[in-house]
């Protein structure tokens, strides 16, 4: 095995998921536990299990999992959407954005209008992060639901069914979000230089995912683990594929969300 980040042979601990991980049953019922190995060169936690997680992202699996899909997606969107600032993760993370954007547009006096975030789900950052400007918003979601839900609730965003291969090449954008998507995905290196070429030369990348933090501080059966979720980072593993994707690391951060959820995030550019 090598890790997903920085193709690194030597592990220095392994744990096991003991929780119940309703995308391991997905896959099969008769699916071993989630292990995960820490790898001594970037410290990135990786999954090491059958190459089968993806078959708990199928679809309608990842949103069916508690029973009906598409009323599940409603319900779930207008419970999310209608917490109140100080509990609602999204709330932090259009604040956090707008933050940094409001700084750098000061600086460079430019105002960016055109947003893609990918894996977009069920819309909620989108329908957050547009209450406060006029972007051109453009979605990317590989599950036909989230997708038709979106279009349903937001119709002023354009929506992708599938993922960035299905965007027009000659397409830039000013600010491209991945809020909690790379660790889904066993090549996350491929999906950042694939976006890289949709950043405009004076564009910001987003980038949202679970810390290591999950582990050192609440355990091996915290939220962060489990089938579907390939990768926890590190600060290091954080920079070291973000280098390789030809980005360059602008602001690094760590926070705990209101969901309690243990978050590492940061902004890039092209470098």
């Amino acid at each position: 095995m090598k890790c997903f980040i920085c193709s690194g042979e030597s592990f220095q601990h392994e744990f096991v998921v003991e929780r119940e991980d309703k995308y391991r049953i997905l896959v099969s019922e008769n699916a071993p536990k989630a292990v995960y190995k820490i790898c001594q060169t970037c410290e990135a936690m990786n999954f090491f299990g059958p190459p089968l997680t993806e078959q708990a992202y199928s679809e309608g699996n990842y949103y069916s999992v508690d029973g009906d899909a598409k009323e599940f997606i409603r319900k779930r969107y207008e419970k999310v959407l209608a917490l109140p600032p100080e509990s609602s993760d999204n709330h932090c993370r259009v604040s956090r954005i707008n933050h940094f954007l409001h700084k750098r547009a000061k600086r460079e006096n430019k105002n960016p209008r055109r947003v893609l975030d990918v894996g977009a789900g069920m819309g909620v950052f989108l329908a957050r992060f547009l209450e406060d400007a006029a972007w051109d918003a453009t979605a990317v979601e590989p599950d036909a639901m989230a997708t038709e839900h979106i279009g349903e609730v937001l119709p002023e965003v354009r929506t992708v069914l599938g993922t960035s291969h299905a965007l027009d090449p000659e397409e830039r954008f000013e600010l491209i979000t991945l809020n909690r998507v790379l660790e889904h995905l066993d090549s996350p290196l491929s999906e950042l230089e694939t976006l890289r070429n949709f950043l405009s030369d004076d564009g910001v990348m987003y980038l949202e995912l679970p810390d290591v933090l999950s582990y050192y501080d609440d355990g091996p059966d915290n939220e962060a683990f489990g089938y579907g979720h390939f990768v926890v980072y590190s600060p290091l593993a954080m920079c070291i594929l973000a280098q390789k994707a030809g980005l360059r690391v602008l602001e690094l951060s760590r926070t705990v969300e209101p969901s309690t959820k243990f978050t590492i995030y940061g902004f890039f550019s092209k470098s």
